[in-house]
């Protein structure tokens, strides 16, 4: 087997995969988006059923229902997100898929992936070493519109989407805000309990406890994109050599 027709099976195979991810990311957008009950419900009665008995009386509420929750800050732009990425994703994947599948036809369709691609590549070691490196800009930024929203729009004692979500983090992963009981300054802040750490600084101990993992992911991840990339810029550039057209 020639080091083309091994391109193009890794092509079609690497890329069957990522349209099949693209077509899950979409479905959650669409859910997240139009259904976020459908989710939300099933969530929300498992860490419900979790809270300490303590929260469930005295200061704290938090919503009977998931129907409040539907309305929490970002939950429609996730779903939008996730919505697009998934498009975007599968059409990437299937200019990849359909380029190595019919050289003879849409051999342009590879360069077209190939270039795509690379913008991807790119932007993934960006995003990537930034969320890995615990003292980026993207933590710092935040962590600090994390602790405004707090300072802002915190109440125990209420039933709003954000404050439930707030308390039920607190309980579950046993923490205290973002940076620990001073971001309450303003506000009770009954259902950090015992703890006094921030949630975010659990947030970056693990990912501080995973850091090789996840770098080891985000690496064989790059290493098949830039593959991928390779191969079909060469069996572009081979089918140029047998036929201009």
């Amino acid at each position: 087997m020639s080091c083309s027709s091994i391109g193009k099976c890794i092509i079609i195979l690497v890329n069957s995969f990522f349209m099949l991810v693209g077509l899950a990311f979409a479905a959650v957008g669409v859910i997240l988006s139009f259904f976020p009950n459908f989710l939300l419900d099933q969530i929300y009665d498992t860490v419900k059923e979790s809270l300490d008995t303590d929260f469930k009386q005295g200061h704290i509420k938090i919503p009977d229902t998931a129907d409040n929750l539907k309305h929490l800050p970002f939950l429609n732009e996730l779903g939008v997100a996730l919505l697009i990425l998934g498009v975007v994703l599968f059409l990437v994947a299937w200019l990849g898929w359909c380029g190595a599948c019919c050289t003879s036809c849409c051999r342009c369709l590879l360069l077209v992936f190939a270039l795509v691609l690379l913008v991807i590549v790119l932007a993934e070691t960006a995003t990537g070493a930034m969320f890995l490196v615990t003292d980026s800009p993207l933590h710092e930024n935040l962590r600090k519109e994390l602790k405004q929203k707090i300072h802002d729009d915190f109440n125990e004692t209420s039933q709003d989407s954000f404050s439930a979500v707030i308390v039920i983090i607190n309980d579950v992963f046993d923490c205290c805000g973002v940076d620990g009981v001073a971001d309450f300054v303003n506000n009770t802040h009954y259902s950090c309990g015992n703890y006094t750490e921030g949630c975010y600084i659990e947030l970056i101990k693990l990912i501080d406890d995973n850091e090789q993992w996840a770098g080891l992911v985000l690496a064989v991840l790059l290493f098949l994109q830039v593959l991928e990339v390779i191969f079909a810029i060469a069996i572009f550039k081979e089918g140029n050599k047998i036929s201009p057209f």
